[in-house]
């Protein structure tokens, strides 16, 4: 074998030695820096998901410290003013004898009488601390019992799978509440019940209300809604809510079933 020979098998042994030895020093460089891009665009994402979640946040903070400051506000400043309206306004009546001017004084009473219920409810619905599904039923159940009582409809409130600590915003508080006492009105305004059923479960994310009037006349759906603002107000306000709302009639009455997704 010639020296020319020899030196080309050394350097073929030598490369079959030294090549896999590169490129494993490649291999390892590339996957080192590849996991060092990775890691580092990792670190990226979470910090920007980090901030992200800080923003929301603090925007849910400055949401909820606006909602009691609005709430106290009215409370305070309103509700004081409105308070003194109707004390005055009744306290009128005891030195008037003109006819006239004694219903515009009533008037004036009954309309501050509402307005001050309206705050009271609008006033419910921002305080952040009863944004749950137990303080919601309370106060459903109190109020559409002391209503019926009222106008000598029984009332029968059932409640079933509920977990009062879930959450439900202030804001579907408000609608579903605002949909439960119009249907409320319009039972005692048109239905002449002797009792009305409610019924509210939680299943599967969703809150269930039913309403069911006994003893009641009932009413055509189709034909009801082409008339007055009353179900067009209902169907707004649960389509606010992403809800669903039913109409049935039965033979004693009517029922309504209303479905929102509360998680």
């Amino acid at each position: 074998m010639s020296i020319f020979d020899k030196e080309i098998v050394y350097w073929l042994v030598m490369a079959s030695f030294v090549m896999p030895i590169f490129l494993s020093i490649i291999l390892v460089w590339f996957l080192l820096a590849f996991q060092k891009k990775k890691y580092l665009e990792e670190n990226r994402t979470k910090d920007a998901l980090l901030r992200e979640q800080t923003l929301l946040l603090e925007k849910k903070q400055a949401i909820e410290e606006e909602r009691m400051r609005i709430g106290s506000e009215m409370h305070d400043d309103l509700g004081s003013g409105l308070t003194t309206i109707l004390f005055l306004s009744e306290k009128a009546h005891k030195f008037i004898s003109n006819k006239d001017l004694y219903d515009v004084i009533a008037k004036i009473s009954n309309q501050s009488n509402t307005l001050l219920e309206n705050m009271s409810e609008i006033i419910w619905a921002l305080n952040i601390k009863l944004d749950n599904v137990g303080d919601f039923i309370a106060y459903i159940r109190r109020y559409s019992g002391e209503f019926l009582t009222d106008h000598g409809i029984n009332l029968d409130f059932i409640s079933e799978g509920l977990d009062s600590s879930t959450n439900i915003t202030g804001e579907k508080r408000r609608n579903l509440f605002l949909v439960i006492k119009e249907l409320l009105h319009n039972i005692v305004k048109y239905s002449q019940a002797s009792s009305v059923r409610i019924r509210i479960e939680e299943k599967d994310n969703e809150l269930i209300v039913e309403m069911e009037e006994l003893g009641g006349l009932g009413f055509d759906y189709d034909e009801k809604l082409g008339k007055g603002n009353g179900l067009h107000n209902i169907n707004k306000r649960v389509y606010r809510m992403h809800g669903n709302i039913q109409f049935k009639q039965f033979d004693h009455g009517m029922k309504y079933i209303i479905t929102i997704q509360i998680n």
